[in-house]
């Protein structure tokens, strides 16, 4: 593979495009960023990006809360890693506060990501 150096033209058009993965600052600020090791914030900021397929897949949970589903298995995909660690990772979000499971089915499970409500996000 032949690498060449980005062009300021190329830098603009590519933070405007939707070809990377966002990660609150949060995850870095205060006291998270030595509870969460990278591969916690990198599946954090891969689920916040598919929170945006929520209103168009109808995943509006009774409360008016959106939830997205994604298994373990897409999850590891899209990670590139295997899926063993992705459980030991969702648990170490889940005992932080920053996600939740709901199951809706037998092997499905809605889930929920939380934000301190203290910070600014936007």
């Amino acid at each position: 593979m032949n690498l060449t150096p980005f062009t300021l033209d190329e830098i603009s058009k590519f933070q405007k495009s939707e070809k990377f993965v966002l990660i609150p600052r949060f995850l870095f600020g205060e006291n998270l960023h030595y509870l969460l090791p990278a591969q916690s914030k990198f599946l954090y900021g891969i689920l916040l990006e598919k929170y945006s397929i929520c209103q168009k897949m109808n995943w509006i949970d009774e409360e008016g809360l959106p939830y997205i589903i994604c298994h373990r298995t897409e999850m590891a995909d899209l990670m590139c890693c295997d899926k063993n660690p992705i459980l030991s990772i969702k648990k170490h979000l889940t005992q932080l506060g920053l996600l939740k499971t709901h199951r809706v089915g037998s092997r499905t499970y809605r889930i929920y990501l939380f934000h301190p409500e203290d910070k600014e996000l936007f």
